[in-house]
């Protein structure tokens, strides 16, 4: 968990990520990830299961992170 609030707290420096608390979205984080473990290991296709992890996983990663503003867009709780 060290090594994501590390990565999670440059990120937030550097304005890359949304403002939320580093430590807590690192623990969920990590336990994201410890599920998939699971998922992954009781998935009928192991390599299709990897493919749906690492996707979901980037999904959030991707949500994380300060989106471009377009002039005149305004920014929703659906952003």
């Amino acid at each position: 968990v060290e090594s994501l609030i590390q990565g999670l707290g440059t990120a937030a420096k550097e304005g890359r990520m949304v403002d939320l608390p580093v430590e807590a979205m690192a623990h969920c984080l990590s336990g994201a990830m410890d599920q998939m473990v699971f998922y992954v290991g009781e998935a009928e296709s192991r390599e299709t299961a990897i493919q749906e992890a690492v996707q979901a996983i980037h999904g959030i990663i991707d949500g994380l992170k300060i989106q471009e503003k377009t002039p005149g867009h305004q920014l929703s709780l659906l952003d």
